[in-house]
């Protein structure tokens, strides 16, 4: 799903991502400016996933994620 949503996470990224949800919950997907951020957390709410978006400021430990556009702070 994440590699489908979001073209620039690797198989090996995915997979690291899904991970470190299982474990701890949470997990940072991408960070990407505020309207990709956006259409990439519908997608993901869409496809059954819990995702949501907030600027990097609001993330404790600010776990670092997917690769994204790096143009922008937001977070999903």
């Amino acid at each position: 799903m994440l590699q489908k949503i979001i073209p620039t996470i690797s198989n090996a990224k995915a997979y690291q991502l899904t991970m470190t949800t299982h474990c701890e919950g949470v997990s940072t997907v991408s960070q990407t400016a505020k309207p990709l951020a956006q259409k990439y957390c519908v997608q993901l709410q869409k496809g059954g996933l819990t995702a949501s978006i907030s600027p990097d400021s609001n993330f404790k430990n600010n776990r670092s994620g997917g690769e994204g556009d790096g143009d922008g702070p937001d977070t999903a």
